[in-house]
């Protein structure tokens, strides 16, 4: 198990596949305070409320959920427990953190064995020129023979492919699974070694 990540392994045609079962919040956040449980064991995040499926975490975004909607939503479609930064009036267990946004990306790193930790991130920030910039310094790392992703407004450029952006700033959790990219010197076994740039250009 790694990152609380139970990882169980099959053989498919002679070749080893690791898949992952579910996810511990409580290790992945110690101080948090959670609500109904010790703590909440999910498969994946939910995209929403409405689109939960069994086994998977509903986020509560304040200010941007319905609260009633949202716990009416997960209860109905099976969901194991709420991540949110406020209690609910809720009997599914829930995981009170400070700030859901951080939490997601913290998941989404861990669920993709910490990429985060393996590769040069450059990140632009600023009140104007933000795009273009992380487009010159993708160019200059390219020109330089290096692999190089770039994620922002026009764009996400996994190194492999390329996709429209489908929002000026993307959002913390699906970022890293829509743009996982594939190192050099693998064959898409998911690791990171090879990379040696991803710059990002963020609103």
């Amino acid at each position: 198990m790694r990152h609380g990540i139970k990882t169980e392994r099959h053989f498919d045609n002679s070749v080893a596949v690791e898949t992952s079962t579910k996810l511990s919040l409580r290790e992945l956040f110690p101080v948090a305070r959670f609500i109904a449980a010790e703590d909440i064991a999910f498969e994946q995040l939910a995209e929403s409320s409405l689109k939960c499926r069994e086994g998977e975490l509903v986020v509560y975004r304040i200010g941007e959920d319905d609260p009633v909607r949202l716990v009416a939503d997960a209860m109905a479609r099976g969901a194991v427990g709420i991540l949110t930064e406020q209690l609910l009036p809720c009997p599914l267990p829930q995981c009170i953190v400070g700030d859901t946004e951080i939490a997601q990306a913290k998941i989404a790193s861990a669920q993709l064995d910490r990429p985060d930790r393996k590769l040069l991130t450059i990140g632009v920030t600023g009140s104007a020129g933000k795009t273009t910039t992380g487009f010159l310094l993708h160019h200059l790392v390219v020109s330089s023979l290096h692999r190089c992703g770039m994620i922002g407004t026009v764009q996400y450029d996994t190194g492999e492919k390329v996709i429209e952006a489908s929002r000026t700033t993307p959002e913390s959790r699906p970022s890293p699974r829509d743009c996982r990219c594939t190192p050099v010197g693998t064959n898409r076994s998911g690791r990171w070694p090879g990379w040696r740039s991803f710059t990002v250009s963020r609103k």
